[in-house]
C-alpha cells in the first residue's frame, strides 16, 4: 500500500510561531477590563480625599507685625528673655519666643536668687497672675502698673523696700500680697484699687497706714499684722465688707472704737501688742466667731463680749486678768476658750454652761481649787489645768466621757480621783511634777489596755516600791 507522508503546511508553521509568542510576551493589562481600571481610580481619589480632610491645617503663628508690636516692643521682650537667661529661668515660665511671651497669662517664680525687674515686664499685658515669692528682689519696676489685665499679684518674702504708686493703676487687681518684706511704707495708691478684696501687708517694718485704705469699699480680708504699727487709723471702721482682720504682732496700745462698725466681721486677730483694755464697742460685731486677744496688757474685758453669741473661739490668754465677765456664760457656741497664762485663782461656775466647748485652757495661772460640777461640760476634749496651785480634783471630772487629754502637770496634787479610770477615750495623760506617792489602778488599767497612749508621770513623791509596782502592773 502507499504510504502518504503529511507535511505541515506553511499555516501550521504561522500558527505555532503565534503560540509561541503569547508565551514569551505574556502581558497582564491585556487580560483585566477596562471597568476594573475605572473603579481602582475612583478608589485611590476617594481614599486620597479623606485623608485631605482629617489632616489639621496648620496654620502659621502669629508674626510680630500681626500682634501689633513696634521694634521697641521687641527689644524690651527679647530684654526680657536675655533676663531669664540670666536668672536661669526655665523656658516654661518665660518663653523664648516673643508670640509666646506676649500672650504669657501667668508667672510663677520662687526660691530665686533673682536680679531686679527689668522694665519690660509692663509688656505682658496679658498678664493676669504674678507670684515671686523667695526671689530676694529689691525693686518692683513702676512699669507694673501698665500690666491692666492683672487680677493677682503676689510678691512676698523678697526684700522690697518700696512699692512703686504705679500700683494704684491696676484697676482689676483683686488680691496683693506683699508680706514678708521689708517695706517701711505703702503708697496712698492703694486706695484707688477699687476691686481688691484680700490686702495682705504683715511682717514689714510699716509704723502707719495711708488713710486711703479706707476706700477699698470691697475688701473682705485685711492682714497687717507683724509690723511696728502704734495705731491704726479710725477711717478702718468704714471698710463695711471685711471679714478677716489681722493686727496682731504690732505695738497698738489701744484700738479704735470705730471697728464696731465692721458688721460683717468673723475673724478678728490682735494678739501679741500692748493693748491694756478693749473697747465696749467690739461687743457689736455681731457676726465674730474668731477673737484671739491674746498676750497683751489686760487687765479686764468688757461685759459686752457676751453679747457675741456666734463666737466659737476666744483666747483671752496671756494677759494679766484676774476675773472673767459673767456674761461670758451667755456665750453658748464657744468650742475653745483659751486663758491660760493670767492671774485667775477661780473657774467662774457660769462658764460651765458652755456645753459645746471642746476644748478649755486655764493652764499657768493661781487656781486653787476646781468648780464640782464639771460633768456639765460633756463636749470637752482637751482640758489644760497645768501650772496651777491644784491639791484636789473633783470626782466629777471622771463624768468626762468624751475628754482625750488631760494635762495637770506641775500642781500640788497628792492623789488622784479614782472616777479617771472611766475616761474610755482619753489618750493624753500627763501628772507630772505634783506630789503623788500613788497612781490608782483603774488609771493604769487604761495605760495596760494602751488605751492611754501618752502617760507622763515622772517627778512626783512615789517611792521605789511604787514604782516598781507601777512597771510590773503595765507590763
Amino acid at each position: 500500500m502507499k504510504q502518504t507522508k503529511i507535511k505541515s503546511g506553511p499555516k501550521d508553521e504561522k500558527k505555532s510561531d503565534n503560540s509561541s509568542a503569547v508565551n514569551n510576551n505574556f502581558i497582564v493589562p491585556s487580560l483585566i477590563p477596562r471597568w476594573a481600571y475605572v473603579f481602582v481610580l475612583v478608589m485611590m481619589t476617594a481614599f486620597i480625599s479623606i485623608i485631605l480632610i482629617y489632616i489639621e491645617p496648620v496654620e502659621p503663628s502669629n508674626t510680630e507685625e500681626e500682634l501689633n508690636i513696634s521694634e521697641k516692643e521687641i527689644k524690651e521682650l527679647h530684654s526680657l528673655m536675655k533676663w531669664a537667661d540670666e536668672n536661669d529661668i526655665h523656658s516654661n515660665v518665660i518663653p523664648r519666643n516673643t508670640t509666646a511671651l506676649f500672650n504669657l497669662s501667668h508667672l510663677a517664680i520662687s526660691w530665686k536668687n533673682l536680679s531686679p525687674l527689668p522694665d519690660a515686664i509692663g509688656r505682658l499685658k496679658n498678664m493676669s497672675a504674678i507670684s515671686i515669692k523667695y526671689c530676694r528682689i529689691t525693686s518692683i519696676p513702676e512699669s507694673i502698673g501698665e500690666l491692666e489685665n492683672l487680677a493677682i499679684l503676689s510678691v512676698y518674702s523678697n526684700n522690697l523696700a518700696t512699692i512703686p504708686e504705679s500700683l494704684g493703676q491696676l484697676k482689676n487687681l483683686t488680691e496683693l500680697d506683699i508680706h514678708g518684706n521689708r517695706l517701711l511704707a505703702v503708697p496712698d495708691s492703694l486706695g484707688q484699687l477699687s476691686n481688691l478684696t484680700t490686702l495682705i501687708i504683715g511682717d514689714n517694718q510699716l509704723t502707719s497706714l495711708p488713710e486711703s485704705l479706707a476706700q477699698l469699699s470691697n475688701l473682705t480680708t485685711l492682714k497687717i499684722g507683724g509690723n511696728k504699727l502704734s495705731t491704726i487709723p479710725k477711717s478702718l471702721g468704714q471698710l463695711e465688707n471685711l471679714t478677716q482682720l489681722y493686727i496682731s504682732k504690732n505695738i497698738l496700745t489701744s484700738i479704735p472704737a470705730s471697728l464696731e462698725h465692721l458688721r460683717n466681721l468673723t475673724t478678728l486677730y490682735i494678739s501679741q501688742n500692748k493693748l491694756t483694755s478693749i473697747p465696749e464697742s467690739l461687743g457689736q460685731l455681731s457676726n465674730l466667731t474668731t477673737l484671739d486677744i491674746s498676750q497683751n496688757k489686760l487687765i479686764s474685758v468688757p461685759e459686752s463680749l457676751g453679747k457675741l453669741k456666734n463666737l466659737t473661739m476666744l483666747n483671752l490668754g496671756g494677759n494679766q486678768l484676774t476675773v472673767l465677765p459673767e456674761s461670758l456664760r451667755q456665750l453658748h457656741n464657744l468650742t475653745g476658750l483659751y486663758i491660760d497664762n493670767n492671774r485667775l485663782t477661780t473657774i467662774a461656775g457660769g462658764l460651765l454652761q458652755m456645753n459645746k466647748l471642746r476644748a478649755l485652757s486655764v493652764s499657768r495661772n493661781q487656781l486653787t481649787i476646781l468648780p464640782q460640777s464639771f460633768e456639765k461640760l460633756r463636749n470637752l476634749a482637751v482640758l489644760n489645768i497645768a501650772n496651777n496651785q491644784l491639791s484636789a480634783l473633783p470626782e466629777s471630772l471622771g463624768q468626762l466621757y468624751n475628754l482625750t487629754e488631760l494635762h495637770i502637770k506641775d500642781n500640788q496634787l497628792t492623789t488622784l480621783p479614782e472616777s479617771l479610770g472611766q475616761l474610755r477615750n482619753l489618750r493624753w495623760l500627763d501628772i507630772r511634777g505634783n506630789k503623788l506617792k500613788k497612781i490608782p489602778n483603774t488609771i493604769l488599767d487604761l495605760v495596760k489596755a494602751k488605751q492611754i497612749r501618752n502617760f507622763y508621770y515622772a517627778d512626783n513623791d512615789l517611792s521605789d516600791s511604787e514604782k516598781k509596782r507601777i512597771k510590773a502592773y503595765l507590763k
